[in-house]
């Protein structure tokens, strides 16, 4: 994905599956004319991306439509239309018009899935002999929900620190090792933003917190804590409780990260890329979506090292999204679906996109991401830390916390509360009692 669309509160997920009851979109898909497209139309493809990477998605569905000239494709962009296009599908899905194909992702697609507005791609797969095996079993296992896949995977992220090596040389601060923990970490940033301010005014930081569950969530799981099970919220636990202390103490005790505030000039959307790029933040926990931005901002060099072992040296646990296709459960047209959906996750399919579009995000096809072209995406220079990347893709991976049915309405639940926790309003047993009061309410309405 693009970098306009990993907002920060995601690669974001932002909350949005309260715009719609989950009554009126299960009314809406077992509706006989749900379908907004009739026999003989083009296929209409939902997508959220910015402008660079529509022209490309533009053009790679032009070549679907040449290998295929009896499908036409109606590309339909909602963008603006809130957080990865969540509150306008829902709104077609909803009004009885859904699109036949939509772009879907990690934390957004369980919602639909549960309330069966997609289509289960299982028996499609097993029909056709589509070798899932060829998939990293992330991408593979992050499109299912309650053991049914609901899309084809598209491409992953899962996240890593990315260092700012051009201020670690200004500061004389040495790099950390690869198999660095907490304790380094914080001494790190510390480190970084004492000899990076010189005067009384502090711009520059060691690091850079981000109120979002995939750069919190490796901390509270790699102590051996949890975000939930079942449908008991567990941030009050404390391993889980004492992660999050460490995490936010990084700003409040420590001082080595921005406040919000404190980023205002990078302004009002991705400050914390923005403050990365501009050379203010000396690490932080990204994703491989950050690449394209590095590889353009000229005079700033970068590495990557793992995010750091737990403080008895647990071997860190992170999340990996997986953006994927989904089909309509209730499109009259599915097997042009099928067919488009089934191609552009395809070797063919996938290729065609790098070559378009680059390897900005983790392909999901494994041979094609062990290519040269992936891993020497950014130059010959960082081949090593392109596969430190893929070297994050272990057994001990999870789904985001995010990803359940009603996981949009949780993710806004404990991003206002984190939010006033980061900033030192209240500390993180206020905000893990309030979070888990809400997410209690929140898990038991899961099915």
């Amino acid at each position: 994905m693009e970098l306009m669309e990993r907002t920060l509160t995601r690669r974001g997920l932002l909350a949005a599956g309260a715009a719609v009851s989950g009554a009126a979109l299960l009314a809406a898909c077992s509706s006989d004319g749900a379908s907004g497209q009739t026999s003989g139309g083009k296929l209409q493809v939902t997508v959220w991306l910015g402008a660079e990477e529509l022209k490309a998605m533009q053009q790679f569905l032009k070549k679907f439509e040449t290998a295929n000239p009896s499908i036409q494709v109606e590309l339909v962009n909602i963008v603006n239309g809130g957080p990865y296009g969540s509150t306008k599908l829902q709104q077609m899905i909803a009004g009885g018009a859904p699109p036949d194909v939509m772009m879907l992702n990690s934390g957004q697609f369980e919602s639909f899935a549960s309330r069966k507005a997609l289509l289960p791609l299982d028996d499609l797969v097993a029909k056709d002999k589509v070798d899932l095996s060829a998939y990293w079993p992330q991408a593979v296992a992050g499109s299912k929900y309650e053991d049914k896949l609901y899309g084809m995977p598209k491409d992953m992220s899962n996240v890593i620190v990315f260092l700012n090596t051009t201020l670690f040389k200004k500061a004389g601060v040495a790099l950390p090792p690869a198999d660095w923990d907490w304790e380094q970490y914080r001494a790190t940033a510390k480190e970084l933003t004492t000899k990076l301010n010189t005067g009384t005014k502090v711009t520059k930081w060691g690091t850079i917190l981000v109120n979002a569950d995939w750069n919190w969530s490796p901390f509270v799981w790699t102590n051996g804590g949890e975000v939930y099970e079942g449908k008991d919220c567990k941030l009050t636990d404390p391993k889980s409780a004492d992660a999050l202390d460490y995490y936010f103490g990084l700003r409040v005790k420590d001082n080595a990260a921005p406040t919000p505030g404190a980023l205002a000039s990078f302004g009002t959307q991705n400050a914390e890329n923005a403050a990365f790029l501009g050379g203010a933040i000396g690490f932080g926990i990204f994703g491989p979506w950050l690449r394209p931005g590095l590889i353009a901002q000229k005079g700033l060099d970068w590495a990557v090292r793992p995010v750091p072992r737990g403080p008895q040296g647990q071997e860190p646990v992170i999340p990996v999204f997986t953006d994927m296709w989904g089909i309509s459960a209730s499109t009259k047209r599915r097997d042009e679906a099928w067919t488009l959906v089934k191609w552009l996750s395809s070797k063919e399919g996938l290729q065609s996109w790098l070559d378009i579009y680059g390897g900005r995000s983790i392909t999901p096809m494994k041979s094609l991401t062990l290519s040269n072209q992936w891993l020497n995406y950014g130059g010959a220079q960082h081949r090593a830390d392109n596969q430190l990347i893929l070297d994050q893709l272990t057994e001990s991976n999870r789904k985001p916390a995010v990803a359940f049915a009603n996981g949009a309405e949780a993710q806004t639940l404990w991003n206002n509360e984190f939010k006033v926790a980061i900033v030192g309003q209240e500390s993180t047993q206020q905000a893990v009692d309030k979070v888990c009061t809400g997410l209690t309410t929140i898990l038991g309405r899961e099915r």
